[in-house]
């Protein structure tokens, strides 16, 4: 039973502007020149997900862990997407 919910009750308004601040992120982070920038808020926005989860002591890892895997493909694909990037952090530093 999910008592989040009975205890904090949430009108159709808050999900419109929930959606509206996790599309303006998605939108940076979808243009190539603000990438980096997007990865950034949609993480902060994640983390806050995360948060939320623990405070309402949510029995469910799973919906504890998945902004956190949201957030890991966010990064790695940005990772494998800009060369800047890789050089600034590496998985494997070069000897030469």
């Amino acid at each position: 039973m999910i008592t989040a919910a009975v205890e904090v009750p949430i009108n159709s308004k808050h999900h419109m502007i929930h959606g509206l601040i996790i599309l303006i992120p998605t939108i940076f982070y979808a243009i190539p020149i603000t990438s980096v920038l997007g990865a950034i808020l949609l993480t902060l926005y994640l983390g806050g997900v995360a948060i939320s989860h623990l405070q309402t002591e949510n029995p469910e890892t799973t919906l504890l862990f998945f902004p956190i895997y949201i957030a890991l493909f966010i990064w790695s694909a940005l990772w494998l997407q800009e060369p800047h990037l890789r050089k600034l952090l590496p998985v494997i530093k070069n000897k030469a």
